[in-house]
């Protein structure tokens, strides 16, 4: 399983070309699941270290991640013509003729074979933006405020200010759901439309929503999934649930003996001890490990996995909707060849409609795969195991290497244009130790029927977990300023293993809690409980990672990203060069106090570039310049002409600190720019932080580099060019032998520019400040030439 389980995807001649499925991480609640673009409903990227797509604990996410499913993948087909038509799920990483047509790609329908990577992403939005437009429109019918980004690109019927803001379009049919507040069928959040789960209960705002779509290269299928869940203070097992729309459209052809097959590869922990059962009353599968205890350690193959340190919990999947026709496992490490990976559209359509690969029916009793027996069924392991006397796979010892199969559905036929809904619920049961091991199954399918009760009802979800309104602790944003960013991981250092009172909901995902006062505050009096990012009462190194995690996210108080800006020299800038060439790669070294001693505990700043000019590779920060022993916690984000930095011990006394290497930038600059350019870098939003927790300012100065294209750019603007005096006090003369110059622009750190009229190669500085500048000289030509000039009066 680990590593064998690979969707379809391959290249299509020329207008498909090779594509990386987006990944999204889906995280509202206590639990946490990975998705991709192309069919993966719960799928681990390979970059992140877990043993599966659904983290049962995501605020260990770092330390010792425990997963119960592998993957989960939604399988459709049926006969069109005669032919097999289909979006399926492949363990093989390679897909040969004849099957191209079953290749899935991001995006509608209407795409066809073409792969856009606009639609290759997820659309989320949380409760928090859609109660925040529902609020601004009920105060006066109007919205008054500017809805967030991602209220706005909701992929909704209708979205005119998708193509503005994605460069995509959307085609005139039912997409991701939405309240239509004029019904004018067209999603428009300025006429006080919002997202919503089910447009006839606008109450029931899920905590968050992601969807997202893709189709058949052969133009035949689409599915457009909605992920989302609800956090809930007062419902455990409604807040270890995730839940999902899935919606197939049939566009072209009559579809006949259509089936829908959810594909699932459960790891309850360790993999090796999955005990799996079907309860078709509840519409229902369900994994449960063989013994009291998860087996510990667990090693597969040279590699070893993470168990439940805590007794037993069960994992299962509930269709809400539609009453399952079938369940069929069969064993990945099965060497008879009947009963393991399919590698083909006919071997999976076997499967989705509860066959095995040699065309045998399930069977009752043993594994369930017997070609000698007549007692044919529909169900797999359909008893609980405390029925010593049923069909479980505890009763038959019908122990599997892996375990993974199908929760079939027959769908009959199809038309065209035609829309078929499932909707299911993924529910982490923790053991109850009320009971014995095996009698807690019976009480998880018990627990189940309260699952199904909230997906039929109408309630609001305010009800679900105490509401915050005011003061709300929004986890990552320390300073309490509505952003998260680089300056938050500096309150957190200064006040580490600090202690107070632990948040009701032990939460981490962005979105407002609610949060007691601490009896402590900083010394710019932000209470203690904004630092608390994950609510467990204990200023630690998980709140530093959920700064990080949460990087970027804003609410609807920010206005500023916060920090200072401030003119001098404790921040500075080097460089080997005075000018580049297109194409040229280049460092920008980062430099703190070059000339006189700093005492800090950490530090935050930004670093902006020109984008138009050039091109972020890589930005690194030194660290242990600040503490060689206790090992400070860093960051380093980047966006479009901006590099975020951030650096703060966790422990100790400030630091006295002199002409430091901070780190480096490396750029490239584009190949596409023609002519002379002068590309400047500047800090912006910079402080520092003592022991004590006393945010204070820094000062920066400017610098700047020529980067020409030599094929047209005009002779260096440099050469026999001097300003005088440099410094200057009230005027400055330009000496230069061919020249005569009529304006000068001074560019001060913060990117100002002033301009002044030029009279015989002179002009006047009394009315500047003091400061450095770069300088901009215009000819009568209309060409220019730059220096660089001090103002020291």
């Amino acid at each position: 399983m680990k590593g064998s389980f690979i969707t379809f995807i391959t290249i299509l001649s020329c207008s498909l070309h090779a594509q990386v499925p987006a990944y999204n991480s889906f995280y509202c609640n206590g639990v946490k699941g990975w998705s991709n673009t192309i069919g993966g409903l719960f799928q681990i990227p390979s970059n992140i270290p877990a043993n599966g797509g659904f983290i049962v604990n995501p605020q260990n996410e770092t330390d010792n991640p425990t997963s119960s499913i592998f993957s989960i993948s939604p399988n459709v087909a049926g006969y069109a013509n005669g032919n097999l038509r289909g979006l399926f799920n492949s363990s093989n990483n390679l897909v040969n003729d004849p099957y191209l047509q079953f290749v899935k790609i991001p995006g509608p329908l209407e795409t066809a074979k073409k792969y856009y990577p606009g639609y290759n992403r997820f659309w989320t939005v949380r409760k928090w933006e859609v109660q925040s437009l529902i609020n601004d429109y009920n105060d006066n019918g109007i919205i008054d405020h500017e809805p967030t980004l991602n209220v706005l690109e909701w992929p909704a019927r209708g979205n005119d200010h998708a193509k503005e803001l994605n460069g995509i379009t959307w085609p005139d049919r039912d997409l991701a759901p939405f309240y239509d507040r004029n019904n004018d069928g067209k999603y428009d959040p300025y006429a006080g439309d919002f997202p919503i789960l089910e447009p006839s209960c606008a109450a029931k705002i899920p905590s968050e929503m992601t969807w997202s779509l893709y189709h058949s290269s052969s133009g035949d299928l689409e599915i457009q999934t909605l992920m989302y869940g609800f956090a809930s203070d007062y419902i455990p097992l409604l807040n270890n649930t995730i839940f999902a729309r899935i919606k197939v459209f049939n566009q072209n052809l009559v579809l006949k003996d259509a089936k829908f097959g959810l594909f699932y590869d459960f790891d309850l922990g360790c993999m090796l001890d999955d005990y799996i059962g079907t309860s078709s009353i509840n519409n229902t599968i369900y994994v449960y490990n063989k013994f009291e205890t998860d087996q510990s350690p667990c090693n597969i193959g040279g590699k070893s996995y993470n168990s439940f340190n805590v007794r037993s919990p069960m994992q299962s999947i509930t269709c809400l909707n539609r009453a399952m026709t079938g369940s069929i496992i069969y064993d990945k490490e099965d060497s008879k060849g009947g009963s393991n990976d399919p590698n083909s559209p006919d071997g999976y359509y076997k499967y989705i409609s509860t066959k095995y690969l040699n065309d045998a029916s399930l069977t009752y009793g043993g594994s369930g795969f017997n070609i000698n027996s007549t007692s044919l069924t529909n169900y797999i392991f359909p008893d609980s195991p405390s029925n010593e006397n049923g069909w479980s796979m505890m009763s038959q010892g019908a122990a599997m290497n892996d375990p993974r199969g199908f929760m079939n559905f027959n769908l009959d036929k199809i038309v065209k244009n035609q829309s078929v809904v499932l909707d299911f619920a993924f529910s982490y049961h923790i053991a109850d130790l009320t009971t014995d091991h095996l009698s807690r199954v019976d009480s998880m399918l018990v627990d189940i029927s309260s699952i199904q009760k909230f997906y039929n009802s109408c309630i609001n979800s305010d009800d679900l977990e105490r509401r915050c309104d005011n003061n709300c602790v929004w986890p990552g944003d320390t300073d309490n300023n509505g952003i998260v960013n680089n300056l938050d991981i500096l309150n957190i250092g200064a006040n580490f293993n600090d202690k107070g009172v632990k948040r009701n909901q032990n939460s981490d995902w962005w979105g407002p809690f609610y949060a007691e006062d601490w009896n402590q505050t900083t010394p710019d009096l932000t209470n203690m409980k904004y630092l608390d990012c994950n609510g467990s009462g204990t200023i630690t190194t998980n709140d530093l990672e959920i700064v990080k995690n949460n990087f970027f996210s804003a609410n609807y108080s920010n206005t500023s990203w916060g920090g200072y800006n401030s003119e001098g020299e404790d921040l500075t800038f080097g460089l080997e060069y005075d000018s580049l060439n297109v194409g040229d790669e280049f460092v920008l070294d980062l430099i703190l106090s070059p000339h006189k001693y700093l005492g800090l505990y950490g530090l935050g700043f930004t670093v902006e570039y020109d984008a138009e000019l050039l091109d972020y590779v890589q930005g690194i920060l030194e660290v242990s310049w600040l503490d060689k022993k206790g090992g400070p916690y860093s960051i380093v984000k980047a966006e479009k002409g901006k590099v975020h930095f951030g650096v703060v011990k966790k422990f100790g006394n400030d630091v006295q600190v002199k002409n430091v290497d901070l780190g480096r930038i490396k750029f490239r600059v584009k190949k596409q720019i023609t002519g002379r350019h002068l590309a400047i870098f500047k800090y912006s939003n910079y402080e520092k932080i003592n022991a004590s927790g006393e945010l204070l300012p820094l000062y920066s100065s400017p610098t700047s580099i020529v980067i020409h294209d030599p094929n047209t750019a005009s002779p260096n603007n440099f050469t026999g060019l001097i300003l005088y005096p440099n410094p200057a006090k009230e005027m400055v003369f330009i000496k230069n032998n061919y020249n005569t110059f009529v304006q000068a622009t001074l560019i001060d750190y913060l990117g100002k520019q002033s301009n002044i009229s030029v009279t015989n190669n002179s002009f006047a500085t009394d009315q500047m400040p003091n400061g450095a500048f770069i300088v901009k000289l215009r000819k009568s030509d209309g060409s220019t030439s730059i220096e660089r000039l001090v103002i020291h009066k």
